[in-house]
């Protein structure tokens, strides 16, 4: 359907009075018409806010300023999305969810020719209703996210309103394709050359940025959906680990890596489907190097392709907790047709006790 929006300077006939929430009739004598070459100032008009509106204004250009939890559900909330990016900018709009009709979300759109940073800021120049909450040790917001590919970036970065040089921005890795999935974003570990989490300043405005640091030319026109903003409060805080685990030294040749900076990963699915739901998984920069962080621990699965390991002798990694005592690390054969409840041959099971806290 299209439209056509044509505006006629004519003489007014009636000037009705104005009240707050009524409609208004006006009449217009298109006989006579202005003549804006020969007496501009009385044929001067200022419009705004034209919009082709069904069944009034709710949950945009005018509803309730936005506020965490962010939903994307109530009409009544102006979540005012704006999207940035040059010489292209991210798109943004509210779409249903493809797995559940009754409910909305965010999709964003990073087409070809936006740059490394585009992203979508919510509430607009003027951020939320009420700054996010930090202390020292509630650090913590969630965002449900489903995005075509795994093990892209994702960033999200708060700031002041109104001091955009006041900000803190922390990014996490996608664990899933073409699945909803929850991420938390632990901004006591900020980004690399991004400022660290001040509670005592005011942080009342978030963005969001999908695949940060590779642009649209690189990655090709991807759509990212998203959902359920919030601010969920404990976190690493102070009892997170400032430096990095130390680089390991063994020659890449004999090693198996599931995960590393220093070596090239094999394949594989971190946190498996049956992990504990109750688990949060995120990857987080720690000093500069990558690293799993888990809330909530009870237990979690690691799965990839069949491997031949009768040359390996050992199982290492590196593990930092505040407060677990003892982890239990679990290693199943498959057997002979690499299925779940076939012939499996061993399971091996190795216990890590204290003292725990606080190694890597």
């Amino acid at each position: 359907m299209r439209f056509a929006l044509i505006l006629v300077a004519a003489s007014l006939l009636n000037t009705p009075a104005f009240a707050n929430d009524d409609e208004e009739e006006y009449e217009f004598d298109l006989e006579v018409l202005g003549d804006a070459a020969d007496n501009p100032g009385d044929w001067t008009f200022y419009f705004d806010e034209i919009t082709l509106v069904e069944g009034g204004c709710d949950g945009g250009g005018g509803g309730a300023q936005v506020g965490l939890p962010v939903t994307f559900d109530d009409a009544a909330v102006d979540y005012d999305l704006v999207d940035f990016g040059d010489p292209v900018p991210a798109a943004t709009t509210l779409v249903a969810d493809p797995t559940n009709a009754a409910n909305t979300v965010a999709s964003t759109n990073k087409p070809v020719g936006t740059p490394v940073w585009a992203g979508t800021t919510v509430g607009g120049t003027n951020g939320l209703a009420a700054a996010i909450p930090f202390t020292a040790t509630e650090t913590t917001m969630t965002v449900r996210v489903y995005s075509p590919d795994a093990g892209i970036p994702v960033r999200l970065k708060v700031e002041d309103a109104a001091d955009p040089n006041i900000s803190v921005e922390t990014e996490v890795l996608t664990n899933v394709a073409n699945e909803w999935e929850t991420l938390t974003f632990d901004f006591s570990v900020q980004a690399p050359g991004t400022a660290a989490l001040d509670p005592a300043n005011t942080y009342d405005k978030v963005s969001i940025f999908f695949n940060f640091g590779t642009d649209g030319d690189t990655a090709g026109d991807k759509t990212y959906l998203w959902d359920d903003v919030e601010f969920v409060g404990p976190g690493a805080g102070g009892d997170a680990p400032v430096i990095a685990a130390p680089t390991p030294t063994q020659d890449e040749a004999n090693v198996i890596s599931l995960y590393s900076d220093a070596y090239v990963d094999i394949a594989v699915v971190w946190p498996t489907p049956w992990s504990n739901p109750n688990n949060t998984t995120s990857d987080v920069n720690i000093d500069g190097g990558l690293t799993k962080e888990h809330l909530g621990v009870d237990f979690i699965g690691v799965e990839f392709a069949s491997l031949d390991v009768s040359g390996m002798t050992h199982f290492h990694m590196d593990i930092w907790s505040p407060n677990i005592e003892t982890l239990l690390v679990k290693l199943v054969d498959f057997g002979a047709d690499g299925a779940w409840g076939g012939a499996r041959a061993a399971a091996a099971v190795s216990t890590i006790r204290a003292p725990l806290p606080g190694r890597m």
